[in-house]
This record gives C-alpha cells, structure tokens and sequence, in this order.
C-alpha cells in the first residue's frame, strides 16, 4: 500500500492569510520508512507560513499503517478529544471498511488503536519500538531455554503490556504458559513484560490471544 497525501488550505495560528500546503492523511509505514523517522524525528506534517516563517503542525486526521508492526493507528486531532466516544465508533466503521477494500494490503490482525495528535503518536511508536526489542529478547532466551514460541495478538500484547513472543512447552493452556515464563525467567531472564503476563496468567487475570 502507498502512502496518501493531500492538499489543503492551512491557516496560520499567528492569523496570517491562509496558504496552500500538502500533508500525509495516510502513512504507510512498510512502503515508506522515511516518513516513520518523519513522525519519530516530529516532522510529519509539520508547516511553515511563508508570511510570518512560524512551523506548526497541521491538524487532521491521519491513518498510520505498519503490516510488519500489525499496527494500525487512526491519529484524531487534539481539538476532538471531548468527541472520543464517538470518534471510536467511527474508527470501527472506517476499519470495516478498509478491512473489505484493503485486505490483502493492510494484512492487519486485531483491533486498531486511536491517537490525539502526532505528538501520542510518536509516543506510541517510541513505546511499540520498547515492547518489540524486548520481545525479541524474550523469544530469544525461551528458545536457549528449550521452549517452543507462540506469538500473541500483538493488539493485545500492547494493551496489556506483555510481550508479543511467550514461551510454552506443548500448549496454550494457562498452567503451561505459566510454568513456562516462570522458568525462563528464573533461568536470569529480566523483563517486566513476561513477569507481568506470568502473573496475570497465575491469578486468571487474563485470556490469551494468538494469532
């Protein structure tokens, strides 16, 4: 999937006249790395009134999109975030709806997340970038360890905090899971991802999800 831009009349916070700029309404994040750094570096849509040379941030929707990631995030302006209950129910149309037009493209598992402002997003990259480093480390030390992986759904891996790999010896039953992260992490692994889902699985605290 390619990346969309658009073309719009921007107004200036200063009052200025308004002026003619493009910005992204859609970040296809595997088609295009650069504009991921562009959202990381706080570049993305970012403006520049050629009256008063003030760079400010055009608000609009967004859509960013990484089939590698799973991840799917509506990026809603600031100014709606009195409206969150109704700008979910549009997101879960607006998804409907690319699910059925954009399937093979999006190749998305899970539900999407929504955002107020480029700024959360980069916040929720920068976090998601954490959780799969660690991830990748925990996979890495239950394989050492002997164990089979099994993915979660990584919409539920991050909404929960748990690492999106977790180690199992034949099943996906709650005991095994739970035998199975208490010992890599008694074999010296350190993370707080997989002592967490550990401890939600013991106390029945959780229902995994898998792909």
């Amino acid at each position: 999937m390619k990346s969309i831009k658009g073309l719009a009349e921007i107004k200036c916070p200063n009052g200025c006249e308004e002026f003619e700029s493009e910005f992204w309404s859609l970040v296809a994040a595997d088609s295009a790395p650069e504009l991921k750094d562009a959202v990381l570096g706080g570049e993305l849509n970012l403006v520049c009134c050629p009256k008063c040379n003030h760079y400010f941030y055009y608000e609009n929707n967004l859509i960013y999109l990484d089939p590698a990631l799973n991840l799917l995030v509506f990026v809603f302006s600031e100014k709606e975030k009195n409206n969150q209950s109704s700008l979910k129910e549009k997101m879960h149309h607006d998804f409907e709806i690319l699910k059925k037009s954009l399937s093979k493209e999006m190749n998305i598992n899970g539900e999407p997340v929504y955002v107020f402002g480029l700024a959360a997003l980069k916040e929720l990259l920068e976090k998601d970038s954490v959780l799969a480093a660690e991830s990748e480390v925990v996979a890495a030390s239950s394989a050492v360890a002997g164990y089979k992986i099994i993915t979660l759904r990584p919409d539920y891996a991050r909404a929960n905090n748990y690492p999106m790999y977790v180690p199992t010896k034949n099943s996906k039953e709650a005991a095994d899971l739970y035998s199975a992260a208490e010992d890599v992490l008694a074999k010296g692994l350190n993370s707080k991802l997989l002592k967490k889902f550990a401890e939600d699985i013991k106390k029945g605290k959780t229902e995994p999800l898998f792909l």
